[in-house]
């Protein structure tokens, strides 16, 4: 994991990029038991990528 990138918990809503609002494309992976998703906005002007993980 890129513990870089920002990190922000799974929620029940759908994900979108926290800064602009857009829809994201992810890949998902797994690391010693524990779930997680990176994150890539959309939005080619915006281009965010951020971590989604459980609690």
């Amino acid at each position: 994991m890129d513990e870089s990138l920002p990190i922000f918990l799974f929620t029940e809503m759908q994900t979108t990029c926290p800064y602009c609002g857009r829809r994201t494309n992810f890949e998902e992976y797994e690391e010693l038991g524990l779930i997680y998703q990176v994150h890539h906005c959309k939005n080619e002007k915006c281009g965010f990528t951020f971590i989604e993980m459980e609690d």
